[in-house]
């Protein structure tokens, strides 16, 4: 048994949510994934079939081609036919969002129109979502997410939906996170750090980061014991929540490669 006079120190390990996870050098933002708008999309596997948190925020970094397929879906999160939140591409170069199955949406058109960050809270517990995006306070809504709270997941995809949509998105994004509760004005400012980015401001409550640096061969399966391995995009979350990409571009030597500077 360790002393605990002081001649002896007990050496305690490592624990928490972060134990094993390498952090990531400071920030950069590298490689993007810029999808071409056809058929390329992309999902999280191991979120389907689960219910996310009665709060939750949604961050990321988009950077606009010219033209961009207009009104086209950059994300979408759908439980039981009833999408939670759909953001799209609105032309001229700004954001929309839909929350909760319904077909009317806010406008965010953000500052800096050629790379930008946005976030969407939701907050399903009180009804309430959130937007937040450069140079404003977050600005809230009312929708009825009653039918999706404790709902599992029918889909969480990037570059296409299921409603309200006709085309893939060719937006290119990158800095993906999905945090557990809802983030505040100062932490989305401190992520957005003037336009050049940062690291997120905390880690311990990310459900799922991705810097789309480049694609790797992942465990997908659910025990993360190799029976599933599959081509993605590695969360850096520690919740092993990776992307699968579909139709997309994977070779780094190919003139279309999906993941190319951001």
């Amino acid at each position: 048994m360790a002393s605990r006079n002081g001649l002896n120190p007990k050496i305690r390990g490592p624990k928490g949510v972060g134990y094993g996870r390498a952090l990531p050098a400071a920030f950069g933002f590298g490689n993007g994934i810029f999808p071409d708008g056809s058929n390329d999309y992309m999902t999280i596997p191991s979120l389907v079939g689960k219910a996310l948190p009665d709060q939750f925020t949604v961050e990321i970094w988009t950077k606009y081609p010219d033209p961009v397929n207009d009104l086209a879906a950059i994300i979408e999160i759908e439980t039981n036919n009833n999408f939670i939140l759909i953001v799209r591409s609105q032309q001229p170069l700004g954001l929309t969002a839909n929350f909760a199955n319904t077909s009317n949406y806010s406008v965010s058109l953000p500052s800096d129109t050629r790379k930008t960050s946005i976030a969407y809270g939701i907050d399903l517990l009180n009804n309430k979502a959130y937007s937040y995006f450069p140079g404003s306070n977050i600005f809230s809504s009312s929708y009825d997410f009653s039918s999706s709270r404790g709902i599992p997941l029918n889909n969480f995809k990037f570059f296409q939906a299921e409603a309200f949509v006709t085309q893939q998105s060719n937006a290119g994004i990158d800095e993906f996170r999905l945090y557990n509760g809802l983030i505040t004005n100062d932490q989305f400012v401190l992520n957005y750090n003037n336009g050049i980015g940062n690291n997120p401001f905390e880690t311990e409550n990310l459900l799922v980061w991705y810097k789309f640096e480049k694609f790797e061969t992942l465990d997908f399966s659910s025990l993360q014991d190799g029976s599933d391995m599959r081509l993605g995009i590695r969360d850096l979350s520690g919740h092993n929540n990776h992307a699968q990409p579909f139709n997309m571009d994977t070779d780094p030597l190919s003139e279309t490669y999906v993941l190319r500077p951001f």
